[in-house]
């Protein structure tokens, strides 16, 4: 930068403005959380009198549509959120932001408040992108809501947030609060038109971030996604996994609650991303509610089978949602289950769920008779952020013997998802045998992705 001379009295003070364009930086990213530093120097009379150095990266993220955009390329926010952690160490930040990457998330939402800075200074240097929360959730007899004082401090609040964490290349969205007001204040309300209002000065403070309201939906029309939670749970639906497909039908859930006539019927019009940034939370304290997953085995151990059927549901719905090409997609919440790592049902579910190359299988049936033909669907990502030729090749195992049975090479954009349709041929049997379907994908002649899932062959009923 070029430098510029100011000329200041004694006690003075003033502002210096110094730009150039740089046509092609190494922009930050999950795959590449490069960094740079500004240094800016203060010189008086030939002597250096001052030397601030301050991080920070290139990238932009915006709405596009129905989908979120990181430099350039579609990127689906596959993602994890869990309650505050304070007093921790910045090495215990580390660990727990890349086991968060390691589960395959690329974005973590700072749940009910902006965390201590450390978290997203090493967001920047992990590559994890952040969504900082403003500090108000749903406690209801604590707000006064009705006084004007109450949202003259949020909004300094909101600014504070703001203007601490703008210049993190990690921190891409703004969460305002958490579950303020969806479900008990209608749409046009005072409280409501409040938040609209905060959201726009959001925008004013900071115009390169969008702004979202966890599970308040759009007040005023406002945000620039839709933020839903809890829209689909069990028990109340039981038939799954058919049910996790709910998104062709209007929603029916008392929690969100756009209008109270919307609340009956809402059905997302595609115009704004969907965030749902809580799912399937499940606070059942007996084991009955587990029973839809597990039967009568639910009684046997309540913690295990209750950790169990969430991440089975959890697989499920995010499959399910990513079918749907939602923008934001975050269960609630993996650290219920355990550490961070393959002893957590919960952690393994949502890993498996959310691998950004992979090939889920639709339909869950698994018993066939002899010498059927199987017809299978399967919805097909690529959630990197570049292009890629992928080629989907299916087999039917049998112990180790691997009968090849078709394949398919596709092109996919970044954030891309495709429908494919293959059949699979039963061998003909005289008892009943075990066999799987084998599903790979291969990049670049390198494996990427495997699953396996296990089939049963039956002879041919005899009808006496």
């Amino acid at each position: 930068l070029t430098p510029q001379t100011v000329v200041l009295p004694a006690r003075g003070e003033t502002q210096a403005v110094l730009e150039a364009s740089w046509a092609t930086p190494r922009l930050w990213s999950p795959a590449d959380p490069h960094l740079y530093f500004l240094v800016t120097q203060l010189t008086r009379e030939g002597q250096l009198a001052d030397e601030l150095r301050t991080r920070f990266g290139f990238r932009e993220f915006w709405v596009q549509g129905s989908h979120f955009m990181l430099n350039g390329v579609r990127v689906n926010l596959l993602a994890t959120s869990w309650w505050p952690e304070l007093f921790v160490t910045r090495d215990y930040i580390r660990q727990r932001l890349e086991a968060i990457k390691a589960a395959n998330c690329v974005i973590f939402r700072t749940h009910t408040q902006p965390w201590p800075e450390e978290w997203y200074e090493v967001a920047d240097e992990v590559g994890l992108m952040m969504i900082p929360e403003g500090p108000v959730w749903n406690d209801r007899d604590t707000y006064r809501i009705n006084d004007p004082k109450f949202w003259e401090n949020y909004g300094r609040a909101l600014k504070a947030m703001v203007d601490r964490d703008k210049n993190k290349p990690s921190v891409v969205m703004y969460s305002l609060e958490n579950e303020f007001y969806g479900g008990r204040l209608a749409q046009g309300s005072a409280p409501a038109q409040e938040l609209a209002r905060l959201g726009q000065r959001m925008k004013q403070w900071d115009p390169t971030r969008p702004i979202f309201y966890e599970s308040d939906g759009d007040p005023g029309g406002v945000a620039d996604a839709i933020g839903l939670h809890y829209p689909h749970e069990y028990p109340e639906f039981t038939d799954w996994p058919n049910t996790a497909y709910w998104m062709d039908q209007p929603l029916r859930n008392k929690f969100f609650a756009p209008t109270d006539e919307q609340a009956k019927s809402w059905v997302w019009d595609r115009k704004k991303p969907v965030y749902i940034g809580e799912f399937l939370w499940v606070p059942a304290s007996d084991p009955s509610w587990n029973t839809v997953f597990y039967g009568d085995d639910a009684y046997l151990d309540y913690r295990r089978y209750h950790i169990q059927a969430k991440a089975d549901a959890w697989r499920m719905a995010i499959q399910a949602y990513r079918h749907y090409e939602v923008g934001g997609i975050s269960p609630w919440t993996m650290v219920e289950g355990g550490p961070l790592d393959d002893t957590n049902p919960m952690y393994v579910a949502q890993r498996e769920a959310m691998q950004p190359v992979a090939a889920y299988v639709r339909e869950y049936d698994h018993n066939f008779y002899s010498g059927e033909r199987v017809n299978r669907t399967a919805d097909v990502y690529n959630d990197t952020l570049r292009p890629a030729r992928l080629t989907v090749k299916w087999a039917l195992a049998e112990g180790d013997r691997l009968t090849p049975q078709g394949s398919v090479t596709l092109d996919l954009a970044p954030g891309e998802r495709r429908e494919m349709r293959f059949a699979v041929q039963l061998p003909v049997v005289a008892a009943r045998r075990e066999v799987a379907l084998r599903l790979t994908i291969e990049r670049d002649g390198q494996t990427v992705f495997a699953d396996t899932k296990p089939w049963s062959v039956f002879p041919p009923l005899k009808l006496q």
